[in-house]
């Protein structure tokens, strides 16, 4: 299947069917919970592709049957891995016991503090045939040791993973980093990267922000996921924001 670079919003739960439309969707397990967000998933008016995430950014610990079921329920195509934030040696003996339900595409998510660790750690997947796609994390702006390729960090990743990988395999990145606002306008024309998930442009709104005024390094809130926009204005700034990441990846196809 051919890509072009996609992006998939994670908007907040009352926000959540602004994903009904888009074709390609990461969605979280722990919300699947909420009987409003996992109707919206059940069904789509246009052919999506879903990514079940694991939960681990979120800091939740899925156990693996849970995940698929989770995963049957939305009708998605692949599933993440359970990985540790930052632990490389961790998340590999993870995967080395995983148990693969051939029901789905599987991503691996790699971490390291090198290039060649990640690389490693990458190349390491290949063994594992259900594995087809590999995730870089936002994190890896943190860990990775003297980054001298600013926000096109994980577009130089992904380079050098999909040109050594003996065998096809996608490449997604996870997150946006608050430091790297601009990273889907830098890395949208690599033709090696599947696509990433954000929830950027929502949580920038919830400071008032668009993405030309934002000032770098806004976190996004716990409350993040049951944040109900007061105002329309403040839906406007939103609309705004996915405007402009749609606009860069779009401007940048080659």
């Amino acid at each position: 299947m051919e890509w072009l670079m996609k992006l998939a919003t994670i908007p907040p739960l009352k926000l959540a069917e602004d994903t009904f439309f888009r074709d390609y969707q990461l969605l979280l397990p722990q919300l699947m919970n909420d009987e409003r967000y996992a109707e919206l998933h059940s069904d789509s008016l246009v052919e999506q592709y879903r990514i079940m995430d694991n939960g681990a950014a979120e800091g939740d610990h899925i156990a693996p049957a849970a995940l698929y079921q989770v995963a049957e329920k939305a009708s998605a195509h692949e599933v993440v891995i359970t990985d540790r934030m930052g632990e490389g040696d961790t998340t590999q003996a993870i995967l080395d016991s995983w148990e693969f339900n051939p029901s789905f595409n599987h991503m691996y998510v790699v971490h390291g503090r090198t290039l060649a660790g990640i690389l490693k750690r990458a190349m390491y997947a290949q063994q594992f045939e259900q594995v087809t796609c590999i995730g870089l994390p936002r994190l890896l702006f943190d860990t990775i040791e003297q980054n001298r390729f600013g926000a096109a960090l994980r577009g130089h990743l992904a380079s050098i993973i999909k040109n050594n990988f003996k065998r096809p395999i996608d490449i997604h990145l996870l997150g946006s980093h608050p430091l790297w606002y601009n990273e889907a306008y830098v890395v949208a024309s690599n033709p090696y990267i599947r696509g990433m998930d954000t929830s950027l442009p929502y949580y920038l709104a919830m400071y008032g922000h668009l993405f030309e005024n934002a000032p770098l390094n806004l976190r996004r809130p716990k409350s993040y996921f049951r944040w109900v926009p007061e105002n329309d204005s403040i839906g406007e700034i939103i609309s705004e924001n996915v405007r402009t990441m749609d606009h860069w990846i779009a401007n940048v196809r080659p």
